[in-house]
């Protein structure tokens, strides 16, 4: 198994700014890439609020645009990438995911392509050769034989899955996209990436891109759930229950209110994250998820100290 942080990589340069290529077009190729780049960090901005970092916008700009220097801007992924972060502020998760788990995201500049072929033998992404529209791994593989282990490093060239497409090889779920074979034989040459924000989880047993369960469907734990939904877990079958709304008591579902809110530990109800600088107890009870001295305090999100600074 293999899982690539998001966030090391700042989300949707993905691709392009752990690779270690040289070419690309340089610098920002035209007007949309420019609209892109203000779009995108003017969406960061009021996380960078929310963290208590600076709202100045001046590192994301220039990250951004050193980020567009290394590849060629392509628009429709662009697009696409906006309109997914858009939707995910709106919903209260774009300060949690920063687009990192919009497939788009990490195609908008496309970079140069590593020289090892598909299958190939690699020590890092950058090596590998990617797939038209799409991006490549090098994939860790360990496998278990006559009592040892064995590990191989191969490059695999990914797309973007819909509902069925296979075989997959990885999940993109918010903060991290988490690689993963378990099929019969060695890993495949070329994959599908499945998203958990399009409603889709790679199946382990299929390996193929499976839609996310929905309310009243069977489930195990809340990541077999869409994100409105947590797993509520029953006398007989668990199943997939709408999240409980700020007030609601979350006694018997610690893990079931809303993405934006907790369980509160002494009053056992929903309620919203506590901003930087209130009062806590506990992590969990944070928007940064760091409760430093009892007070809520700035995350260690290393993409977003690097795309906001401190003020």
């Amino acid at each position: 198994m293999k899982r690539t942080f998001a966030t090391a990589c700042l989300g949707l340069v993905l691709g392009v700014a752990c690779s270690s290529g040289s070419g690309g077009s340089g610098g920002l190729p035209g007007s949309s890439s420019g609209s892109f780049v203000g779009n995108y960090c003017s969406l960061i901005e009021p996380c960078c609020a929310q963290a208590g970092l600076s709202t100045s916008g001046t590192l994301c700009q220039a990250f951004a645009d050193a980020t567009a220097s290394l590849g060629t801007y392509q628009s429709a992924e662009g697009e696409a990438c906006i309109a997914g972060m858009k939707a995910e502020s709106s919903s209260g998760t774009l300060c949690t995911t920063l687009g990192n788990d919009v497939p788009s995201c990490s195609l908008v500049f496309s970079s140069s392509n590593g020289n090892v072929p598909a299958g190939g033998p690699c020590t890092q992404d950058s090596d590998c050769s990617r797939s038209a529209g799409g991006g490549a791994t090098c994939f860790d593989n360990f496998a278990f034989e006559d009592g040892g282990t064995t590990q191989t490093e191969t490059c695999i060239q990914t797309m973007v899955g819909a509902a069925g497409d296979g075989p997959c090889v990885g999940t993109v779920e918010a903060t991290e996209t988490d690689y993963e074979w378990s099929g019969s034989g060695p890993p495949p040459a070329s994959g599908y990436t499945c998203a958990v924000a399009s409603g889709l989880t790679c199946d382990p047993t299929t390996q193929k891109c499976l839609a996310l369960a929905t309310t009243g469907q069977v489930c195990d734990s809340d990541s077999d759930c869409v994100a409105a939904d947590y797993c509520a877990f029953g006398t007989s079958a668990s199943q997939c229950t709408v999240r409980l709304a700020d007030g609601a008591s979350c006694a018997s579902a610690s893990t079931g209110c809303l993405t934006t809110s907790y369980c509160d530990g002494t009053s056992l109800t929903c309620k919203p994250l506590l901003a930087n600088g209130a009062s806590c107890t506990v992590n969990t009870e944070c928007v940064s998820q760091q409760c430093v001295n009892d007070v809520c305090a700035v995350g260690d999100d290393l993409g977003l100290q690097l795309l906001c600074g401190t003020n």
